[in-house]
């Protein structure tokens, strides 16, 4: 069963200065991906190939300009506001920049219920319960809930966001190079987090990133992007150097693999 799929999906801005009217820039070309239940896969693919855009197509922030996108058997142009709803609580994306995607005056217990106020029904006691269950699921403990982000560290603020993005019990998490800015050892220790969560719930990871070693050592599917389109899909047993030559140019390309989860 087929979770979320796009169909020929292209995409692009027109821009606007000054002087008028500018070109139309493509973005995406004819995007055909499928993301099924309880999978891990990657987007693969340089700064500026289009990832983030299809990020937010699938996530239903923006509506291709040709092509559809089918999540769980309906096309997101044909979708009520309800369905709309439904689809954002069940398709949740974490950001790179974790310190941007929170205010810095909430504390965590509020970062982490905001999806609950917004998509939920849930009383204040529940919501509450529920926050504590997801910090314990994120490897964090209850103290936290009344810090704010400047009192915690870059690793710990991350984990708040996965935990927010968990909140609403979503089908699918989209991590938006989520991974990318932690150092290597707070890399392996959150994807060690990330399967022992799948393995619990069930719910799928989309991973967008430009590193290989990463992606290899997460994933079990791999989709190479290059210049707005899928230039080629493997599964992770691949040698992923040799897929396309877009892989080939990735920065982390040529560096060694990710070594064995480490312990504290």
């Amino acid at each position: 069963m087929t979770l979320l799929s796009t169909y020929y999906v292209s995409h692009g801005y027109q821009r606007f200065s000054l002087l008028g009217k500018k070109p139309y820039q493509p973005v995406l070309k004819e995007i055909n991906i499928h993301l099924y239940p309880n999978e891990s896969a990657a987007l693969l693919g340089n700064s500026g190939c289009g990832k983030s855009t299809l990020a937010r197509m699938l996530c239903g922030l923006e509506i291709p300009k040709e092509g559809e996108i089918i999540f769980e058997g309906r096309t997101t142009k044909q979708m009520n506001r309800t369905q709309r709803q439904a689809m954002h609580r069940d398709i949740q994306m974490v950001l790179q920049d974790s310190v941007s995607a929170v205010n810095p005056r909430k504390t965590v217990a509020s970062i982490i219920q905001e999806p609950l106020k917004y998509l939920t029904s849930m009383s204040k006691s529940e919501r509450m319960d529920r926050t504590i269950q997801l910090l314990n699921q994120v490897g964090l403990p209850d103290s936290m809930l009344n810090k704010r982000p400047p009192q915690i560290s870059g690793g710990q603020l991350q984990r708040v966001c996965i935990a927010r993005a968990l909140a609403s019990k979503p089908k699918l998490i989209i991590l938006d190079e989520a991974l990318s800015n932690l150092d290597l050892v707070l890399q392996i220790k959150m994807v060690d987090m990330l399967k022992e969560i799948q393995h619990q719930t069930g719910i799928a990871w989309l991973l967008i990133t430009h590193d290989i070693r990463l992606a290899k050592q997460f994933c079990q599917r791999i989709l190479v992007m290059n210049n707005g389109s899928i230039a080629k899909e493997a599964d992770m047993k691949a040698d992923l150097c040799f897929l396309h030559p877009a892989a080939q140019e990735l920065e982390y390309a040529i560096l060694p693999p990710l070594p064995a989860i480490l312990t504290e």
